[in-house]
């Protein structure tokens, strides 16, 4: 378990603010456990604070971003079978919670104009995505 603070912050014409697109908190857990007949469950929960996002208050309405993101849980899950000494089976997922970021350029149908940005990032932009296999180990 951990948590992070980090009160990051830049002078912009003449303001302190607080740094853009940073967590001021996290937090993160892991659980793992393993039985007896060699299953491994194993679970990561992370939270992100909302972060600043740079002001685009002066852009046309339609290409303003909201000042601060909304706060974020991100959960990764795997369970394990060892079967044997050399083979496991395998079944996981990343960001279970199925939590992305909606919009994430400002004006991209028009790259090259005065709009376009795609520098506000601040959150995950892939969905929950599931896997599976199988690892043999060689010794």
């Amino acid at each position: 378990m951990a948590c992070k603070y980090l009160d990051a912050r830049q002078t912009l014409h003449g303001k302190l603010l607080k740094r853009p697109l940073i967590s001021k908190n996290r937090f993160f857990v892991n659980l793992a456990y393993k039985t007896y007949s060699n299953w491994n469950f194993d679970t990561t929960f992370n939270w992100n604070d909302g972060k600043r996002i740079p002001n685009t208050s002066s852009n046309p309405t339609e290409f303003q971003f909201m000042s601060r993101s909304p706060d974020f849980w991100i959960c990764n899950a795997q369970i394990g079978k060892q079967i044997g000494k050399k083979l496991e089976l395998y079944l996981g997922g990343e960001n279970l919670f199925d939590f992305r970021q909606n919009r994430l350029i400002s004006n991209p149908q028009n790259p090259f104009g005065s709009y376009f940005d795609a520098s506000l990032v601040w959150g995950p932009v892939i969905g929950r995505m599931i896997y599976g296999g199988l690892r043999f180990t060689i010794r």
